[in-house]
């Protein structure tokens, strides 16, 4: 089953859309969804240094 956000994208590089902001676009949104994750996993943004916390981030 497609979602219309996938058909939306699908029909946007069908018609010749600029490929590179679209893939940007995704790249950015997909990174930012990972860093969410590991900061929630290890409870610290990326540098962020506590005393406290036992677990670390590397990078």
């Amino acid at each position: 089953m497609t979602t219309p956000t996938a058909l939306a994208l699908t029909e946007l590089a069908a018609r010749g859309a600029d490929a590179d902001f679209i893939k940007q676009t995704l790249q950015f949104a997909l990174q930012r969804l990972m860093d969410m994750d590991v900061e929630a996993l290890c409870e610290a943004a990326n540098g962020e240094r506590s005393e406290e916390r036992v677990n670390s981030r590397n990078g």
